[in-house]
């Protein structure tokens, strides 16, 4: 329930079941401890955010416009980082896009790695 309270679209059963299967009290206490550490993300991640941008790494971003919990301005910002990102926001997909509709998740991303396994 929790999982679908916010998201745009059902989770499926099997993708709750599998979250479900993880979510001991050692995960809990992991993921609290992450949110708490990136209450502000920009302190925390800007030494590593400067390394990776002088790297100049491709990069795909998929984006749920839907998304609940990380805005729609986050996708763009990751430019910020990877100045070649492509950024996709998939209409009417929440923070889990790649559960929400896997086809369209897949018709961005297979291209995308196609394209940089033919880069010699």
């Amino acid at each position: 329930m929790g999982l679908d309270r916010d998201n745009p679209k059902p989770m499926p059963q099997a993708f709750a079941d599998r979250v479900l299967r993880y979510a001991d009290w050692g995960n809990r206490r992991a993921v609290l401890a992450l949110y708490r550490a990136t209450r502000n993300p920009e302190e925390l991640l800007g030494p590593y955010a400067a390394k990776l941008r002088q790297l100049d790494l491709p990069a795909c971003v998929v984006w749920g416009s839907e998304d609940p919990y990380l805005p729609v301005a986050y996708a763009e910002r990751q430019k910020e980082t990877f100045p070649r990102a492509e950024v996709h926001v998939l209409r009417g997909l929440g923070h889990w896009p790649f559960v929400d509709d896997p086809a369209r998740v897949a018709e961005v991303c297979i291209p995308f790695l196609r394209r940089q396994l033919s880069v010699g």
